[in-house]
């Protein structure tokens, strides 16, 4: 199956502990039909694969049933899944064929803002270590739970866009926006304008306070690549997060698709013959004296009418010379020369 159009999502579930939740989120990416969806803070243990009705989901947990990052992949694309890599509790990779790029997708699930320096430092080390090791041709996209707030500031773009929920960032925040720019990366789901409920993707208990703490993002080379980041409100309840939709569409770029203009060739031999070197000698001095141009504007003029005495001449030399064509003479060689050479070889070599 050749993957071009991606839907892919992202959700801090809280825990997956339970069987009941598990069949819960498999439903859901079946009714948004998505093809992947990482999860966080699913609270499973150890690394490895479980197989459900319709999909499949690649754990990656620690010791105890604390944090852990998932993939849970639809079975439609299953045989496009080249490889799962469980680093810790708080990082996984997913590697996908698709059909123009092969693309890695790293799940994260960060510190909170709380946390200690040497905490949040090391996590960020780990993460960049991990997309440093990847290729270059892969197409990169980085996406979980940040627990960060992207602000609004002006100094930070274009690695940001004007889309966020929040005016000012914080600090976890700044340390996104500086492991994304040092790696050429946009915070795609700063970009896209929606209403502010479909930017928010955390709510607390009571309802009064809304964030937007999980991102998604990808190489600014690539960010045409996400065409919307978007929260889906209708699954609130199972988590006090929210699902992020993002729709990603591989194409090639402008430059691969569009015609290389072929240049015309002179045949310079031709200007050796004394014949051709005076038609084309006064061709251009007739050029030169049809038109003078005025006192005023004359640097302008002048620019502009060399660039038609240059496209004239041009054409007149093509005219008289003939454009040198790409191909080349092949040297004739005479079979039977060829048979009487080589039998002389051989009878040297006796």
């Amino acid at each position: 199956m050749e993957i071009q159009d991606l839907k892919i999502g992202t959700w801090n579930m809280r825990s997956l502990y339970r069987t009941e939740t598990l069949i819960t989120v498999v439903s859901e990416i079946d009714k948004y039909e998505l093809a992947i969806l990482a999860i966080q803070e699913t609270r499973w243990p150890g690394s490895g694969n479980h197989k459900t009705e319709k999909a499949t989901l690649f754990y990656s947990g620690g010791l105890g049933h604390i944090r852990g990052v998932d993939f849970l992949v639809s079975d439609r694309i299953l045989n496009n899944i080249k490889r799962f890599e469980p680093i810790n509790d708080r990082l996984c990779l997913l590697k996908i064929q698709a059909k123009w790029f092969n693309i890695i997708l790293i799940n994260c699930y960060a510190p909170t803002e709380d946390e200690d320096e040497k905490t949040k430092n090391d996590f960020y080390k780990q993460l960049e270590a991990l997309y440093d090791t990847k290729p270059q041709n892969l197409v990169k996209v980085v996406l979980g739970d940040f627990i960060v707030k992207i602000g609004k500031e002006i100094c930070y773009r274009p690695t940001i866009g004007q889309q966020s929920l929040h005016n000012n960032s914080n600090d976890n925040g700044v340390r996104v926006i500086y492991f994304a720019t040092s790696k050429g990366m946009a915070i795609s789901s700063t970009f896209f304008p929606h209403k502010q409920i479909h930017k928010q993707t955390w709510m607390s208990p009571s309802g009064t306070t809304k964030n937007q703490i999980d991102h998604i993002m990808i190489e600014s080379r690539r960010k045409h690549c996400i065409t919307n980041v978007k929260s889906c409100r209708d699954v609130y309840g199972i988590s006090d997060h929210l699902l992020i939709r993002n729709q990603v569409h591989l194409r090639l770029s402008v430059k691969w698709r569009e015609k290389k203009r072929v240049t015309q060739k002179f045949n310079v031999k031709k200007l050796k013959e004394n014949t051709n070197l005076q038609n084309y000698i006064e061709t251009i001095n007739r050029n030169l004296k049809n038109g003078k141009a005025p006192e005023k504007y004359n640097n302008r003029v002048t620019k502009i009418e060399w660039e038609n005495c240059n496209k004239k001449a041009r054409t007149n030399y093509y005219k008289s010379m003939e454009g040198r064509r790409n191909t080349r003479s092949l040297e004739f060689v005479d079979p039977i020369l060829y048979i009487q050479k080589r039998g002389y070889y051989e009878l040297q070599q006796l």
